[in-house]
């Protein structure tokens, strides 16, 4: 799961309505399911509502995928 507070990764816009996420400097290794999750503070009580919950796919670049090919190639060769 990416945290909000982690702005490498995720960063927020507010604009009227709505609020947009933008999400950077992701691998293949960030698929997985996302929720998005309202909390009403006030007034109270306190409530907490999933609006909507996606699998998020990410494929990885061609030139990627082989350089970790040869990165594995290359730790076999020393082995």
């Amino acid at each position: 799961t990416v945290s909000i507070t982690n702005v490498n990764l995720c960063q927020f816009q507010l604009s009227n309505n709505s609020v947009s996420f933008f999400l950077y400097n992701l691998d293949s290794s960030y698929a997985s399911y996302y929720i998005c999750e309202l909390s009403i503070f006030d007034p109270p009580p306190f409530q907490v509502d999933i609006l909507s919950k996606e699998y998020l796919n990410i494929y990885e670049s061609q030139l990627c995928c082989q350089l970790k090919f040869w990165l594995l190639l290359g730790c076999a060769a020393f082995v």
